[in-house]
């Protein structure tokens, strides 16, 4: 089976993201389970104006991706531990793999960090919508279904052959509306056509999360000069903890706490 890690890194502070943070580990990654790595460095589509996230609905349709029977997609602000099992395991071909966010990593624990999470946002003068289920998240788009599930778009498993299609639908029918850019339409699409494989959540270990469930301190230090050094330390012995019980550690409102995994000490499973 012929393979790919890919991303998209455009502008020079993705680029030093990946370069500082991710490429090391990734490279590793692929070494360990036979994966070529690919970094796309311009946009795919240079006419539009929207985040670049939405791109990633179009790397199956470049020439190249026809030569892989699996791409793994990636977002620049995941570091992976090398020790982790391959992520298409037992991924059915004709599925996409990608880890339910509304159930990360119960339900109901994850509306216990979501609500932690929107108080500490409230407290720092930021209201977004509130939505603690799914059909909620979905109609913030505008989208009307009962879907309870959400599939995380930053690490997901695509075959090629069988998956360009629903992809560039999704690119070409759907504006960008602000929050999760794409995460919510091509979400929608993926359960509409019963293509969602649920993959290990360590395979997509969202550090805020883990913060409001697991370390809610965390969220409530204050940044101040004299506490600075205290702060500090403490995030780095945390992010280390939820490292090295992770498989892909994703740093989604967070990515200026890259720099304080050192991964090669961290990169263990416990």
């Amino acid at each position: 089976m012929k393979k790919a890690l890919v991303t998209i890194a455009v502008g020079k502070r993705f680029e030093k993201m990946v370069r500082n943070y991710c490429l090391t580990n990734w490279k590793l990654y692929a070494k360990k389970h036979g994966y070529e790595l690919i970094i796309i460095d311009k946009p795919l589509d240079e006419k539009d104006s929207r985040c670049v996230a939405w791109q990633k609905c179009l790397v199956l349709s470049q020439e190249w991706s026809r030569n892989y029977d699996r791409i793994v997609w990636l977002d620049t602000d995941i570091i992976i531990n090398p020790n982790s099992p391959d992520v298409i395991e037992g991924v059915p071909e004709d599925k996409i793999g990608a880890v339910d966010e509304f159930s990360f990593p119960t339900k109901q624990e994850y509306e216990i960090a979501l609500s932690r999470m929107y108080k500490h946002w409230g407290s720092l003068d930021y209201n977004p919508i509130i939505n603690y289920g799914g059909p909620a998240y979905y109609k913030s788009y505008g989208i009307e279904c009962d879907f309870e599930k959400v599939v995380q778009t930053g690490v997901m498993v695509f075959n090629p052959k069988l998956h360009r299609e629903v992809l560039e639908y999704i690119y070409y029918n759907y504006e960008d509306k602000g929050l999760n850019y794409e995460m919510r339409p091509m979400s929608y699409e993926i359960l509409k056509n019963n293509m969602q494989h649920w993959i290990d959540k360590r395979f997509n270990m969202h550090i805020q999360f883990l913060k409001a469930l697991y370390y809610p301190y965390l969220l409530e230090l204050e940044i101040k000069k004299p506490s600075w050094l205290c702060k500090k330390e403490i995030l780095k012995l945390n992010i280390e903890a939820m490292f090295a019980n992770s498989y892909f550690l994703h740093f989604t409102g967070a990515t200026n706490e890259m720099k304080l995994l050192d991964w090669e000490k961290s990169g263990r499973i416990i």
